[in-house]
């Protein structure tokens, strides 16, 4: 009896480390997306704590010329992350995208893969029978004799 061999193996292996690589680059994005995330609040605390600063003390006009520079500065910087976060967040839809596409065409040749076993074991099947019908007919034939 012979053994099965898909001829669509290597095809398989490199979409599955396809597959595996997009997956791999989604999990990159997200931890981007997580360290921007994380530095956008601790902008945001930052300026929180300057403004609690000014507010409980009196303050001289460049103090607050300074703190309201600071201030603007720190909203521009936590919109550029916005900006990144944003851009991250649609090079994760495309790579989501992509991932889809490649987990169908995995499914394809396994599914394939399947087919084609099932038809080889039909013909495995096919043959047996046929050599168990051949060993019962010379072995009739030898008891006759």
């Amino acid at each position: 009896m012979s053994k099965f061999r898909f001829k669509f193996e290597n095809v398989k292996k490199v979409k599955e480390a396809l597959e595996t690589k997009t997956k791999k680059e989604i999990a990159q994005i997200d931890i981007e997306i997580e360290e921007d995330n994380n530095q956008k609040q601790k902008l945001i605390d930052e300026k929180k704590n300057a403004l609690n600063k000014i507010s409980r003390v009196s303050v001289k006009a460049s103090e607050l010329r300074f703190c309201k520079n600071y201030e603007s500065l720190t909203e521009k910087k936590i919109q550029k992350i916005d900006e990144h976060m944003h851009k991250l967040g649609i090079r994760r839809e495309i790579k989501i995208e992509e991932l889809v596409e490649k987990k169908r065409e995995t499914k394809i040749l396994s599914k394939l893969e399947e087919n084609m076993l099932d038809d080889f074991n039909k013909e495995q099947n096919k043959l047996d029978i046929k050599k168990f019908d051949e060993i019962a007919t010379q072995k009739f034939v030898r008891q006759k004799k």
